[in-house]
């Protein structure tokens, strides 16, 4: 927004911030070695709460060459630096002596604009658009002193100013109370979510649905069992079951099953490094998997020999779970591999399981994974680790899960579907609201500064 002087209202003006602060010359810090001073540097800005949280207590002798920016309450702070990032900042009770990195202009008002008329200016997206596309520099953009002064502001009367900042505090607290509400909502989302999985792999979910399938054959674990032990021969490793899984009571046509029983195959990936300018084989990786769906818009490639592009091939039905990471939270995530993921292979951090599809609906499993009951047993022994945290294949094949019969497995993945389709509806929306919150700030600024705030609000 360009202001011109004869747009504004009747008794307004337009001046240079020049024109409304106070020259603040620098200081020598270093020529006051033993004084402690209260240093506030660029990484000292919330630039969401646009406030200064963290500044350094240092001494003269310790000053770096860029401290030489006096502060004191009233004052404005404005980063120079990427200025798109809107690192500005009121100061208010500082303990003094105090001094800023010359990487600001310090804006002190003399009398014609109130501090708080001044910053919400200097913060708004009406002057960022004006000083940053005079930034110079490739690598360290920045503006200057000189540019952040000679920009203009919008003054009206200080009875004016006083009224706007009023209205826009007001705004900003209803706006404040909304947002809480919004990420509580957020929140709730959240726990839904959770007590959805939970009700599905206890079988309170689908408990009319057995009443109306009163000769449901039972999962049979034994059964199960004696497949693997037949089927993998000597290659059939014992199993020790979780001590973390749940003993909370089931249906009765369901077993608590260990993971192991339920897998033809468990196979980790490939230590291949994979590139992005590669003539190869695409290779999952963990941010491929890591969020809410499937993301193929960042893979990388691999050289691999035809035995290993076989024994690395994912097919539709196999499930992908990450084995190592740094989030404990994001150990043991496991994903069903799509259909576009077909013949692709997996990175080294990943574990590929192949279920035994007779006897466990893999879209259930995928489901079971991620329910809390689950989410324990993988975190516990986890987090006893420090640094990256990891399940190993022995712990993957322990994991107890709850097992329904096969056509009830079904009935809970169509369920759960619906239900979770309609939280990410709402999660949408309040995202959506979130933003839109958001916008309304910076275009309640463009009204304050056009002088139609109070008859919008009215």
């Amino acid at each position: 927004m360009t202001v011109a002087s004869e747009d504004l209202p009747l008794g307004w003006e337009l001046a240079t911030i020049a024109e409304v602060t106070q020259p603040v010359p620098n200081i020598e810090p270093t020529r006051q070695p033993g004084t402690i001073f209260n240093y506030i540097d660029i990484s000292s800005i919330d630039n969401r709460r646009l406030e200064v949280t963290e500044p350094r207590r240092i001494t003269g002798s310790e000053a770096p060459s860029r401290a030489k920016r006096p502060v004191e309450d009233g004052d404005v702070l404005f980063s120079n630096v990427r200025t798109y990032l809107r690192n500005v900042a009121r100061i208010s009770g500082i303990q003094q002596p105090a001094i800023a990195s010359t990487g600001f202009t310090v804006l002190r008002p003399n009398g014609r604009v109130l501090q708080d008329f001044l910053f919400r200016w200097v913060a708004s997206d009406e002057f960022l658009q004006l000083v940053t596309p005079m930034q110079t520099g490739t690598h360290y953009p920045a503006t200057s002193d000189r540019v952040v002064r000679a920009q203009h502001i919008p003054l009206p009367p200080l009875a004016e100013q006083r009224r706007i900042i009023d209205l826009l505090d007001r705004l900003d607290d209803e706006r404040t109370a909304a947002l809480f509400n919004l990420a509580r909502a957020k929140t709730l989302l959240g726990d839904f979510h959770r007590t959805v999985l939970s009700s599905a792999c206890s079988g309170r979910l689908t408990e009319d649905w057995r009443l109306d399938h009163p000769d449901l054959e039972a999962a049979d674990a034994e059964y199960l069992l004696a497949c693997r032990q037949a089927e993998q021969g000597r290659r059939f490793k014992a199993i020790k079951p979780s001590p973390h899984a749940s003993e909370s009571e089931i249906p009765e046509q369901w077993s608590r099953v260990p993971l192991g029983v339920l897998l033809r195959d468990l196979k980790y990936g490939t230590s291949k490094r994979s590139e992005y300018a590669i003539d190869g084989t695409p290779v999952i990786r963990i941010p491929n998997v890591s969020g809410p769906s499937f993301d193929s818009s960042d893979l990388k490639f691999t050289a691999l020999t035809n035995v290993e592009r076989e024994a690395l091939s994912l097919r539709p039905g196999d499930l992908l779970m990450i084995r190592s990471n740094g989030s404990v939270e994001l150990v043991g995530k496991t994903m069903l591999v799509p259909e576009e993921a077909h013949g692709m292979a997996f990175a080294g951090y990943l574990m590929r399981l192949r279920l035994d599809s007779s006897a466990i609906d893999p879209s259930y499993a995928e489901l079971v994974l991620a329910s809390p009951d689950l989410r324990k047993q993988i975190e516990m022994p986890a987090r006893s680790t420090s640094g990256v945290h990891n399940i190993n294949s022995t712990e993957v094949r322990g994991l107890v899960i709850a097992l329904p019969p096969l056509s009830e497995q079904r009935e809970i993945v169509r369920r759960v579907e619906g239900l979770l389709r309609e939280g990410e509806e709402i999660l949408a929306k309040v995202a959506a609201a979130s933003l839109l919150l958001e916008r309304t700030g910076q275009a309640a600024l463009a009204k304050a500064f056009r002088g139609e705030l109070a008859e919008a609000v009215i």
